[in-house]
């Protein structure tokens, strides 16, 4: 695709239509409604597999790439290696404040 391709936003945005496990596989599987799936890693590579016929893949392609596209990381500096990418990602996500109050969900005013 020429640039990284920013899989958590991808994965937010399409839950539906995808699966990533950064610490399983590096790859983002994104199905596609045409028939296509799309593994698609930080580095902006893609592997295409599910298409029937050649003729398949070039009808449908164009479609698929569409909606990839959007989700190009074009930020200077943005590192295209899978593991630099998902350690940001673990640090970002260790920086939120905890929400959600109490793990019990307040039972203890609960009981008498």
């Amino acid at each position: 695709m020429g640039y990284p391709l920013d899989l958590k936003r991808f994965q937010d945005d399409l839950t539906a239509l995808t699966s990533w496990e950064s610490r399983k596989f590096p790859g983002l599987v994104f199905r596609h409604d045409s028939g296509l799936v799309a593994l698609c890693f930080r580095s902006g590579k893609l592997v295409l597999t599910g298409a029937k016929s050649r003729r398949s893949l070039v009808e449908n392609w164009p479609k698929v790439h569409a909606v990839v596209s959007l989700y190009l990381d074009k930020n200077e500096g943005a590192t295209k290696c899978s593991r630099e990418y998902s350690n940001q990602l673990r640090m970002e996500a260790e920086k939120q404040p905890f929400v959600g109050g109490s793990l019990f969900g307040g039972l203890g005013s609960q009981m008498v």
